[in-house]
């Protein structure tokens, strides 16, 4: 079934949280105004919403939450564009690859909610897409089960089954590089866990967002970021099918106008523990805390570096 939601329904929090955002004033929305061209106004005026396709099964980039709104670190941005800028967005609702298809095909000028890429890799049956300026980079990661052991490199994997999600950008660099894995491909990250725990494979090849998302989030305790991946890291963007599109011209300049510090912020939400941990997972839980919160600034450092010379270009 394909679903639309209009902002208003699509904030990715509870009421009660909701509640507890500062409002932001139509002054305050004013003077961080962007600065848009006369053609990115007039296309506004006759596209009152940003249509933007979510493929749901993303987590934690997006996703429908328990409450059936769209959630995720990618709405979380958008709906902070919302209140400082006054843009409006209109929410597809993909839950399949049949449903992703028709929706590109039924809305071409839509903007994808998220894309992963890596920078400088590319092969031809993974094309990639006009891409915005990035709003999160992440290393890659092997999760495993605690006590399985860790192995020293993947090389020491040769035949074993590594679940990856869905038509992950990794998957043509696995093929060069690793061809001895059975690469297993999940339809997201609840299928790849579950089929961890079950022993169907041995890892699971993710970035360390969502690694992390698993762990502290939602609190999976038998899990482990057992190794990191030699690979470039992985960069997330919006993204269009044209490179005219002016959505995302329009969704650049909000990224370039809103402070690193801000998508920090969103992206900490993602990676805080839902319940305190127990006793005996609080030192593990703040280790883990301390490494992840160095990393998500190299994460952003990344961001504020691109953004810059994406800027003067």
């Amino acid at each position: 079934m394909l679903l639309a939601f209009p902002l208003e329904q699509s904030v990715g929090q509870s009421d009660n949280q909701a509640g507890q955002r500062s409002p932001v004033s139509v002054q305050e929305r004013e003077n961080s105004s962007l600065m848009l061209s006369p053609l990115q106004r007039d296309w506004l005026k006759y596209h009152t919403q940003i249509n933007v396709i979510l493929d749901a099964r993303r987590a934690p980039f997006a996703f429908i939450n328990q409450y059936g709104e769209p959630d995720g670190l990618a709405v979380a941005i958008l709906t902070l564009f919302s209140q400082r800028y006054g843009l409006k967005f209109r929410y597809l609702i993909a839950h399949n690859d049949d449903e992703l298809r028709k929706l590109k095909a039924q809305h071409p000028a839509a903007i994808m909610s998220d894309t992963l890429t890596i920078p400088h890799e590319q092969a031809a049956e993974y094309p990639q897409p006009p891409l915005s300026l990035p709003w999160l980079t992440s290393p890659v990661v092997l999760l495993m089960l605690r006590g399985n052991g860790r192995p020293a490199n993947l090389h020491e994997l040769t035949g074993e089954r590594i679940a990856v999600l869905g038509r992950s950008t990794l998957l043509p660099w696995l093929d060069t590089w690793l061809p001895t894995l059975q690469i297993e491909q999940a339809g997201d990250l609840r299928q790849a866990i579950g089929w961890l725990k079950a022993g169907k494979v041995r890892g699971i090849i993710i970035s360390q967002f969502a690694a992390e998302y698993a762990l502290l989030h939602k609190g999976e305790n038998r899990l482990c970021s057992a190794l990191p991946l030699p690979v470039p890291p992985l960069i997330a963007s919006f993204s269009a099918a044209s490179n005219s599109s002016v959505a995302l011209t329009i969704l650049n300049q909000a990224l370039q106008k809103t402070p690193p510090q801000q998508l920090l912020v969103l992206t900490n939400h993602w990676l805080t523990p839902l319940s305190s941990p127990l006793p005996h997972q609080h030192r593990s839980t703040t280790w883990r805390l301390i490494l992840l919160g160095l990393s998500t600034l190299l994460m952003m450092a990344g961001v504020m570096v691109l953004s810059c010379r994406s800027a003067f270009l």
